[in-house]
């Protein structure tokens, strides 16, 4: 028989055996992909006050960063993205060491979630299918993890890729510095 066709054999079987759980996640898929994307928010004068609903905070110091939200930009996502240090000193305070690591995703000025699900929070506000689809895929247990873990070393290592810039490097975090102590005989010496 072969690998190949062993291999073959065991996706028809499983095509066969599983048809019913395929079809619901197709049924799922799809309806998830007609859904029309969540509409911005409205910042007419007068309207609201504070910080809008959702906003996407990342560092502006950041080529890397900035960058990214540009290439982010051609999926069109509702929600307004804006550096970090645009945003009320106020609402950035307490998370100053997390926007120094991460983007932060901002819902009715508390931070909501960080990293790659904030990432995929954005895009899944995009009028295209294709962006949604990659963001709810993005946004599951298991690709969750490798995004969350991919996310943590291109943030680590940010200041050394394409467009970054030296305040893209993340601060390190302090270590604590070791102590000596010297015994009663090492003293006397």
């Amino acid at each position: 028989m072969g690998l190949t066709g062993f291999a073959l054999t065991m996706i028809a079987c499983d095509l066969v055996l599983l048809s019913g759980p395929i079809d619901k996640a197709a049924h799922r898929l799809t309806a998830l992909l007609r859904r029309p994307p969540v509409p911005a928010p409205s910042h007419r004068s007068g309207e609201r006050t504070g910080p809008p609903a959702q906003v996407l905070a990342y560092d502006g110091d950041c080529g890397f960063c900035q960058a990214v939200v540009d290439r982010l930009a051609a999926a069109r996502p509702a929600m307004r993205a804006t550096p970090w240090q645009h945003l009320p000193p106020s609402l950035v305070a307490p998370h100053l060491p997390r926007l120094d690591r991460e983007v932060i995703l901002f819902t009715d000025g508390e931070a909501d979630r960080g990293g790659a699900r904030a990432l995929a929070a954005y895009l899944r506000t995009s009028p295209h299918a294709r962006w949604r689809l990659a963001a709810t895929l993005l946004d599951q247990p298991g690709p969750r993890h490798a995004a969350r873990l991919v996310y943590r070393a291109v943030a680590h290592h940010r200041h050394r890729l394409p467009g970054a810039t030296a305040a893209c490097a993340i601060p390190a975090r302090p270590t604590p510095t070791p102590t000596l102590t010297l015994t009663a005989q090492e003293e006397h010496r």
